[in-house]
């Protein structure tokens, strides 16, 4: 308006004037005048729409932030893991500020009923991790991170920064209800399998470079117990395998022999895997699996020495480690020629009075490291998450010679495949399934809320409560009562199928 008033003021005079040499100038004088005019008509209309536009996008911005701030202040004394996460390595902090994570969070103010807003939030991260950040994208993803690093421990520090914030972003939504743990075990998994290969390749060029020669041949990673059957929990333990096959021809330039080079391989690759986990974050690094070797043992194992190890009658606990082994990552044909070796090894009918025994005693082990009262060990009391592991591993070794489509991965996917082969009844398949799921979902909850034992005191009431609506009760004060049913009645099951009895329902 200043602009439009003092233009007009100042050319007024050049536009009435009736001088013959200003006549020329008149029609410019003119058009300048009318031109700040309509502009600033235009000004008055465009300007309060973009401050509106700016506004709405620097809100959002503080929105967000404050989304942020909330979660975080949530969690502070809420879940002591997490916590100490946050104060150990803050950047975790930086992956709830990632688009991918903004983009399913659903806020609170968009008139959506509780239990809608809760079902819209489960659906989003479900579909999430099942379309567009699933296994090949994380592979991609941290590949894409792992080709810029320019040498090897900087590989292992941007691939643990990657695998905490990823893992973090998991933790928070389980916390937040949008998410089992029984759920969350796929993914988190499979962030682990991202990491563990990336490790894989790094190791092999590292030893390539001091060797400077050909290693000959190929290695293959396989995961044991709980991440071979993609139901690995946050701080578990991790227990791999290493298998490897030389070359046909041995070379003359080769001054290491095939055994010492891959076992140099499998140590610098062990301690690049405890590099990740340093202060079992992540996971709890674990010794790998041994070969027996006449008086010794051998890590790296030979898939030639493995078969004919499991072609002589094996010791059952060996045979119940296979059947939850998985190939994570393997360089040529050596991870189908591992899985036709486990098929072979466990197609074969074992010795049930031996099988039983060796159970019994795994379970006596197991009970041993349960401190008595403690009821929230889920894995260590008589019918818990320990007992339903033997059980899978049983129905998996003495089903397979006669069906083979018993050998899957997971428990209750075990005992819903031996269900519907005969192997056992459909309404106990159905009560170990549910089981399986509650001991999962509680040893899930309490690894990622507690960094030791659970201690349902240190945790807040709203993480109670999240705890029990994914168990399936409808207060926390339930649980209790609900995890000895289903203990008591696993423990039934497994004491009859010792006994040689038929399992089935009530």
């Amino acid at each position: 308006l200043i602009t439009t008033v003092t233009t007009f003021a100042g050319l007024l005079p050049l536009m009435l004037t009736r001088s013959v040499q200003a006549q020329p100038l008149i029609p410019m004088a003119a058009s300048l005048a009318y031109g700040v005019l309509f502009s600033s008509a235009a000004t008055l209309l465009v300007a309060p729409a973009f401050l509106l536009v700016l506004r709405d996008l620097t809100g959002g911005a503080r929105r967000g932030a404050q989304r942020v701030g909330d979660l975080l202040g949530d969690l502070a004394g809420t879940a002591p893991r997490l916590q100490r996460w946050m104060e150990r390595f803050p950047y975790v902090q930086e992956s709830l500020r990632a688009r991918e994570f903004e983009d399913l969070q659903i806020p609170d103010d968009i008139g959506l009923d509780p239990e809608t807003a809760r079902a819209a939030r489960q659906g989003l991260v479900r579909l999430y991790y099942e379309r567009e950040f699933d296994r090949e994208e994380m592979r991609a993803q941290l590949g894409a991170i792992a080709a810029k690093a320019p040498a090897t421990d900087n590989l292992v520090g941007e691939a643990r920064v990657w695998a905490e914030q990823q893992s973090f972003q998991l933790g928070v939504h389980m916390l937040r209800g949008v998410i089992a743990p029984v759920d969350a075990a796929r993914p988190l998994t499979d962030i682990l399998d991202s990491c563990l290969n990336e490790l894989l390749q790094a190791a092999r060029q590292d030893l390539l470079a001091e060797l400077d020669q050909p290693l000959g041949g190929n290695a293959c990673l396989v995961a044991l117990d709980s991440a071979g059957r993609r139901e690995f929990a946050i701080g578990s333990p991790l227990r791999l395998m290493f298998v490897y096959e030389p070359s046909s021809g041995r070379s003359t330039r080769l001054s290491l022999a095939p055994e010492a080079a891959y076992g140099q391989y499998l140590q610098r690759l062990m301690r690049l895997v405890h590099h990740l986990s340093p202060e079992g974050m992540l996971f709890e690094a674990v010794p790998p699996y041994a070969l027996p070797q006449g008086s010794g043992t051998a890590a790296a194992c030979p898939l030639s020495a493995l078969s004919d190890h499991f072609d002589d009658a094996p010791a059952p606990s060996e045979l119940r480690l296979l059947t939850h082994a998985r190939v994570i990552e393997a360089q040529g044909e050596l991870g189908e020629r591992f899985a036709a070796f486990r098929q072979a090894a466990l197609s074969r009918t074992p010795n049930r009075d031996a099988l039983v025994a060796d159970l019994v005693a795994a379970r006596r082990g197991i009970a041993q490291r349960h401190r008595p009262g403690d009821i929230w060990d889920v894995r260590g009391r008589l019918g818990g998450l320990g007992d339903l592991e033997l059980l899978a591993e049983y129905l998996q070794l003495t089903g397979a010679a006669t069906t083979p489509a018993v050998l899957v991965n997971g428990l209750a996917p075990t005992f819903t495949a031996a269900a519907e082969h005969g192997l056992i009844d459909q309404s106990a398949a159905t009560e170990l399934a549910a089981a399986a799921s509650l001991w999962q979902c509680l040893d899930g909850y309490f690894r990622m809320t507690s960094p030791g034992d659970f201690d349902p005191e240190s945790t807040s009431e709203e993480v109670r409560e999240v705890i029990a609506q994914g168990s399936g009760v409808d207060a926390f004060d339930a649980l209790r009562t609900r995890m000895a049913d289903a203990a008591q009645r696993v423990a039934e099951l497994f004491d009859r199928l010792l006994d040689g009895q038929e399992i089935a329902a009530r």
